[in-house]
């Protein structure tokens, strides 16, 4: 034990990465990371994110999940390169009965909306015209087939 003790006061790096370990390995981060989780306490499941078809010419990771009935959209997309409208696809079993605009931030720009259409498609609008480089899709949830 004092050998221990001696190596973890000469490296505080060690020490930090050791403490790390014992958290993650007690923390019931594995059962987390299960796909059957459930939220500690709670009946809802952790949700399981699916990659989204992106639009032709746009860059990112973006994501969606669908739990009870919501749809949860997450992710950074890179409009710089050349690009379509058409950011992102949803599956068409995703996709709202009509028209959604939901209203977002544009890191570069200021605040605009996206569009998702009856067929899934997720298409941005940047304020007034405004060119951006960058689309946020975290936080961003609506019904399934909402009207």
């Amino acid at each position: 034990m004092k050998r221990m003790r001696g190596m973890l006061a000469h490296s505080p790096s060690l020490a930090i990465s050791m403490l790390a370990l014992v958290f993650a390995l007690g923390s019931g981060a594995g059962y987390a990371a299960s796909p059957a989780a459930r939220a500690p306490g709670s009946h809802v499941p952790v949700l399981a994110f699916h990659d989204l078809k992106l639009g032709k010419g746009w860059l990112g990771d973006l994501k969606y999940a669908y739990a009870n009935g919501i749809v949860y959209l997450d992710g950074l997309g890179n409009g710089k390169a050349r690009k379509t409208g058409v950011m992102a696809t949803l599956p068409p079993s995703l996709a709202p009965k009509s028209q959604l605009d939901i209203p977002i931030s544009f890191f570069d720009a200021g605040d605009g909306f996206i569009v998702v259409t009856n067929t899934g498609r997720v298409i941005p609008f940047g304020p007034k015209g405004a060119h951006y480089g960058y689309v946020s899709l975290d936080g961003v949830s609506f019904a399934a087939g909402a009207p």
